[in-house]
């Protein structure tokens, strides 16, 4: 870790997006130690999760991967990618999984790959509920048997602890079913003796890549140097810059409430931030806080 502080960095939004390459071997000289992608969304509806299918062409998932395990292996850095294949479904994982030996084979790789796996099946699903484990969120209803009868698939977003453990058991590559998009980012950081608001607030905004810039010439790599008092965030192309308001705003994005980010175990405050501009490129963060609370995934 340097002065600046450990740096983590996001190829793109999505994988399978056809992130820009310039930014990314740009964000690459700034040495992060780990390198992560978001495989995953919601915005599709639900047919995906349901189907065990990809939202993303194959080949450009191929394409951006390739990239970020050629780069990882070559630095030593972990390359970590969270809800595989749109969904985050055992056949979503076992997809980019097969895409991860392909490349491997053509380019006579070799390396340690983990996958994880997050779908629950109906059965675990009636024993959760029949043991209480299954709680209604804000004022949705309480399931009930027949709901859980008419599930096709049911995943979890799980927290950065899968990663920690597969990271822990010597993994280079990590393709992981539904996470939340922020725990991507966190594990290696919580490895570092990290896990603080800094790290959260920062991956909130990394999780979509350049989206958090002030304008985005290309769509690619983000940035984030995590302290134990601050964080600081810039985009990876060299003639993007990120602003205070284009970090709160990105921290704002796609959260019910705007001044709570909810993660399994933990709550991040963000009322009482500060974001400041280091430079014409980079916004620091600071007066973030976070609470532990009872660990729950969401399903």
């Amino acid at each position: 870790m340097d002065k600046k502080g450990l740096c983590i960095m996001a190829a793109a939004g999505m994988l399978g997006s056809s992130f820009d390459e310039a930014s990314f071997y740009h964000a690459m000289e700034q040495n992060p130690a780990m390198i992560g992608c978001d495989s995953g969304t919601t915005d599709s509806g639900p047919y995906f999760l349901g189907a065990g299918l990809a939202r993303m062409h194959r080949k450009a998932a191929k394409r951006d991967l390739r990239l970020m395990i050629m780069e990882g292996l070559k630095r030593g850095i972990p390359v970590l990618i969270g809800s595989a294949g749109t969904a985050g479904a055992d056949p979503n994982v076992d997809w980019l999984v097969d895409i991860a030996r392909e490349i491997a084979q053509e380019e006579a790789l070799h390396f340690k790959l983990a996958e994880i796996k997050t779908e629950l099946t109906r059965e675990q699903l009636l024993a959760y509920n029949k043991a209480g484990k299954i709680t209604p969120l804000g004022k949705a209803e309480e399931l009930s048997e027949k709901d859980i009868q008419q599930v096709s698939r049911c995943v979890t977003a799980i927290g950065p602890e899968p990663f920690m453990k597969a990271l822990e058991d010597g993994a280079q590559v990590v393709i992981a079913g539904r996470s939340t998009d922020t725990s991507i980012y966190t594990a290696v950081p919580a490895m570092k003796g990290l896990d603080n608001a800094f790290a959260w607030h920062a991956a909130k905004v990394l999780e979509c890549g350049s989206l958090a810039s002030v304008f985005e010439i290309r769509h690619g790599a983000m940035l984030a140097w995590i302290r134990e008092d601050s964080c600081s965030i810039a985009p990876g192309h060299p003639d993007m810059q990120a602003s205070p308001v284009s970090v709160v705003s990105h921290t704002l994005y796609e959260n019910a409430d705007p001044f709570v980010l909810m993660e399994p175990g933990r709550d991040i405050y963000t009322k009482d931030s500060e974001y400041t501009a280091e430079d014409d490129r980079t916004v620091r963060v600071s007066k973030t806080t976070m609470e532990r609370r009872p660990y729950t995934v969401k399903l």
